[in-house]
């Protein structure tokens, strides 16, 4: 029975296989590799880093210092971070922002300045993509206040 089976495939598949390539259905499936999706690179750095960012969290905005710290929002800082001294909630991820300016140097052995300019571990690769110049010295300039620890503009330019 089985090799009478054999011999009525074969000429079915071979009709199926012409009239695939005549329509280029058979051409896309074959030879048409799958790829995935493109994927914004900011998300993509982040899976790679096992990082899982958070909801962001309700913050207090009629507080003054909360718009202070408005920064932090804008480029996506609370999805990770909190940044306590501005009262603004954010993921669990990462380290609470109000520290940093004494942590950097303990985690990394530069200073936050520094850290900025060129950062290391994950923020290596989501700063310079989230945050201009600009950006970096505002936020040193709040994490700075954070640490009682006023930056003077000129004395860093």
């Amino acid at each position: 029975m089985l090799k009478n089976f054999g011999k009525g495939v074969w000429p079915i598949f071979v009709v199926w296989l012409g009239i695939g390539f005549l329509t280029m259905f058979t051409y896309r499936v074959l030879a048409t590799p799958s790829y995935p999706p493109a994927l914004d690179t900011t998300v993509q750095t982040v899976y790679n880093t096992g990082l899982q960012p958070q909801a962001q969290a309700q913050t207090d905005t009629a507080n003054p210092k909360t718009l202070e710290g408005d920064i932090f929002k804008q480029k996506g800082c609370i999805q990770c971070h909190s940044v306590s001294f501005y009262n603004i909630l954010g993921g669990a991820t990462g380290p609470d922002l109000s520290f940093a300016y004494t942590d950097a140097p303990k985690r990394f052995g530069k200073s936050l300045q520094e850290f900025l300019e060129k950062p290391e571990g994950t923020m290596g690769d989501l700063l310079p993509q989230l945050t201009t110049t600009e950006d970096r010295n505002q936020i040193l300039q709040l994490l700075s206040k954070a640490a009682g620890q006023e930056v003077n503009d000129e004395k860093d330019q």
